[in-house]
């Protein structure tokens, strides 16, 4: 039975300008409390530092360097010191989540539960244990389905904005990898290709809104993300030969549920 106590949670942090540190330090920090109130055995954050997102390279460093900081002094600071801040250099759609997925197998951790903030309100034990339930009926990567997400979740399209992933599988099939920001089309792909039917969408028994962050820009930010996403994931899907109807066919019997 896959327990809480032997997953852990991966948060992926960034800031656009030195004035939003503040506020992704605290949320962060919430983040963290959530989790370790579910009772997970372990939680990292990852700060990446992706030259290509929009901030000349001499900035980028200094900036998310100063978050790190700040994260690490904070954590301390509410009693969360054993929770690791790693910075990682490269894409912050797959080099750093699969760094930070590295990060979690050294704990002996089994199951990686890779959550955003704006989604951390919905880490309870209710909606934690239903997703390693599905793991125990033999799911390799579950999600929940919820707000925005709703739809394309409940077709097999898992989002890292709440998901749970079975790390040595998701490490055989070569990590998370995207230039588009939807990293896990590719391994969902190769997971179905190379394990059968594998993906379970859960609903939440306990569903929050999602909370957007109130730097300027962060709502612009999000819609686009959210309008443009189906049509990113069909173009990420058709690079290695495959198509969305794969991940709806991948999905495990019995589920959604």
């Amino acid at each position: 039975m896959i327990e809480p106590s032997s997953c852990g949670v991966l948060l992926r942090v960034y800031v656009k300008a030195p004035g939003e540190i503040e506020e992704v330090v605290a949320r962060t920090v919430l983040s963290v409390k959530r989790a370790t109130a579910a009772g997970f055995g372990q939680v990292v954050v990852v700060i990446p530092i992706d030259k290509d997102r929009g901030t000349p390279v001499g900035e980028m460093p200094e900036k998310m360097n100063g978050l790190g900081v700040a994260l690490t002094m904070a954590l301390v600071h509410n009693g969360c010191e054993n929770v690791p801040v790693i910075v990682v250099h490269g894409n912050e759609n797959s080099d750093a989540l699969n760094a930070g997925v590295r990060f979690l197998k050294k704990f002996g951790t089994t199951h990686a539960f890779i959550v955003s903030n704006e989604a951390s309100a919905m880490l309870v034990p209710e909606n934690v244990w239903a997703l390693c339930q599905a793991f125990d009926a033999g799911a390799l990567v579950a999600g929940l389905a919820f707000g925005e997400l709703y739809v394309g979740v409940l077709l097999g399209r898992i989002s890292n904005t709440f998901a749970a992933w079975n790390i040595d599988c998701l490490r055989e099939v070569g990590g998370f990898t995207s230039e588009q920001g939807v990293e896990e089309i590719t391994p969902m792909l190769e997971m179905v290709r190379l394990y059968g039917k594998s993906i379970a969408p859960v609903l939440p028994i306990f569903e929050e809104e999602v909370e957007i962050r109130e730097a300027a820009g962060a709502r612009k930010r999000h819609k686009m993300g959210i309008d443009s996403k189906t049509s990113r994931q069909i173009d990420e899907a058709a690079r290695i030969g495959g198509s969305l109807d794969d991940l709806a066919e991948g999905i495990l019997p019995g589920y959604p549920k």
